[in-house]
């Protein structure tokens, strides 16, 4: 089960543009089943930097770091933070502890280069839109991280 979501993972990433190297087929697979995943080359331009997919009742939020807006990139730098997965997870955590959310039940599967979440639709849904919000406004941002700094130095 694990292994189908990695799989529709790289799917949706190639689907977006997010990764261009084309995956070897999945020796696991059917014929039919890999027919049915995306194909690897399709690349759209223009598309958010957060990514929700669901698979078996399974879904993952997701980001490639490298697709990051510069302008979000320079305010993470400029509060002492690297720009990357992991960095994403904890603000992840921060965003669903000030609401009231707990992490159980949710997989933090994040690499430097990628923030990968799976949970429920419910729990990851309103994060997926909290984190687009707040890195389409630079501002946001910036006083979230600097609320987030004062809080786990207290």
């Amino acid at each position: 089960m694990d292994l189908h979501i990695e799989f529709a993972l790289e799917d949706a990433l190639a689907y977006y543009g997010l990764i261009d190297t084309p995956r070897p087929a999945h020796p696991d697979f059917t014929d039919n089943q890999e027919q049915d995943t995306m194909p690897t080359d399709t690349q759209q331009e223009d598309q958010p930097l957060f990514h929700l997919a669901e698979l078996d009742g399974m879904t993952t939020l997701f980001a490639a770091v490298d697709t990051m807006p510069k302008e979000a990139v320079g305010v993470i730098e400029q509060t002492g933070h690297t720009p990357n997965g992991y960095f994403l997870d904890n603000l992840a955590k921060y965003l669903l502890r000030q609401t009231g959310v707990t992490t159980d039940g949710i997989e933090f599967d994040s690499e430097a280069g990628m923030f990968s979440l799976i949970g429920t639709t419910d729990t990851l849904q309103p994060l997926h839109e909290q984190l687009t919000d707040l890195f389409t406004n630079p501002a946001k941002l910036q006083e979230t991280l600097n609320h987030a700094d004062e809080v786990t130095l207290v």
